[in-house]
């Protein structure tokens, strides 16, 4: 080969010239493997929540100390000022917030275990139906499954509720109004 005396002769690459540093590749390697990828993820969500929740209460503290208020549960031992309408054990409007959620936990906890006792014997008696060999029994216990699962939660409570009890107790008071004879 034939080199022209105007070009310049080219220059062979030195050992390593191109190639990432070793501090490069250590964390090339960290960031291709699975476990390690994972790992520094998870760390990173970690710092972002913990600045989250770090801002959302320097925000509370910050708007609590502008209205002269105060951040603590000192109001738990604050008198409540209003009554509960059913309660299993005492309560009055004289007592305190601590009181009142302990009500609350009593009054949520029985209302659960009577939920739970009648959704086990509706589910137990709908299930038995479904099994049924009359086709019109099972035809209506499948209709029954497929309403309560398929139609929204808020839009049966409507309908139970509001529609359902409410029409019940006005139709109930106007046959005793009617009974009595308008007296």
């Amino acid at each position: 080969m034939i080199q022209s005396s105007t070009s310049k002769p080219q220059k062979r690459p030195t050992k390593g010239a191109g190639l990432p540093s070793s501090t490069t590749q250590k964390w090339l390697s960290l960031l291709n493997n699975d476990s390690s990828r994972a790992v520094i993820l998870q760390a990173i969500v970690l710092m972002l929540v913990l600045f989250g929740l770090w801002f959302l209460f320097a925000n509370a503290s910050e708007n609590l100390n502008r209205l002269g208020m105060t951040f603590g549960f000192d109001f738990l031992q604050v008198t409540a000022g209003f009554n509960i309408s059913w309660s299993l054990i005492p309560y009055d409007a004289g007592m305190t917030y601590w009181r009142v959620f302990l009500v609350g936990i009593v009054n949520t906890l029985i209302l659960s275990f009577c939920v739970i006792v009648v959704g086990t014997l509706i589910g137990t008696v709908v299930g038995i139906l479904r099994l049924s060999d009359n086709p019109l029994v099972s035809q209506l216990a499948r209709w029954y499954v497929e309403v309560v699962r398929n139609v929204p939660l808020l839009i049966q409570i409507y309908l139970l509720v509001y529609r359902g009890v409410f029409d019940l107790a006005l139709r109930l008071v106007k046959a005793i109004i009617l009974a009595n004879g308008f007296s």
